[in-house]
């Protein structure tokens, strides 16, 4: 083989060696950057439930709500399921939530990131499963959706 054709070979393999280290590295770089912003989304939501069930809040949730939601949690809405949830469950005692999913979304509005937190909480009265609908936007966290379900809870939102 011609010294030509032999360097030719090394800068090829050296190219792609290149190329792919640098794909892995990108594909690296955003594994841990969506895995900060996953246990940033797990802090807030644990926050949230806090604030508007440690007692239940309805002024809380409400003023979480987000404003672009096509379902947005108004006060009058926010009343009752704090109402319904503080009979059934009372106020929270402990929760220990994830991330279940997390979408980077854009809509007429812009862009936004929406995470579905959901939480297993021992509540004054019983446990039960917490689902929250989170949404960020300009850097803020909302509410979009407040759910508890209990061993005995009978089935649709407040």
């Amino acid at each position: 083989m011609k010294q030509g054709n032999k360097t030719l070979i090394w800068v090829v393999a050296a190219v792609m060696v290149l190329g792919i280290c640098g794909v892995g590295g990108i594909v690296g770089l955003m594994f841990f950057a969506r895995a900060g912003q996953t246990a940033a989304a797990k802090n807030i939501g644990d926050e949230i439930m806090v604030r508007i069930a440690k007692p239940w809040n309805a002024q809380e949730i409400a003023s979480m709500a987000d404003r672009y939601s096509a379902n947005p949690l108004t006060l009058e809405r926010a009343q009752k399921i704090a109402k319904a949830y503080e009979k059934e469950f009372g106020s929270l005692l402990t929760i220990k939530g994830e991330i279940n999913s997390m979408n980077h979304l854009r809509d007429a509005y812009g862009d936004f990131v929406n995470a579905e937190y959901v939480g297993y909480a021992q509540f004054e009265k019983s446990e039960a499963q917490v689902i929250l609908e989170l949404t960020k936007r300009d850097g803020k966290w909302y509410l979009d959706l407040v759910a508890v379900a209990g061993p005995n809870s009978p089935r649709g939102a407040p």
